[in-house]
């Protein structure tokens, strides 16, 4: 499923991904050196920098 994710640089719905239910696009909050994906941002043409994870259910 294509998810459409805020791009970090422009904060526009610039970023196409496609991922599975149950996870989650994480952008920042690490340094650039620990995201394994990268992806082109269609608004900014930036290259940016990220990673998949599974998403925690909250009880």
């Amino acid at each position: 499923m294509i998810r459409h994710i805020e791009c970090p640089a422009c904060h526009n719905k610039g970023l196409k991904i496609d991922i599975n239910s149950g996870y989650k696009v994480i952008t920042t909050g690490r340094p650039m050196k620990d995201y394994p994906c990268i992806t082109t941002c269609a608004v900014c043409k930036r290259k940016i920098k990220y990673d998949v994870v599974k998403e925690e259910k909250e009880i």
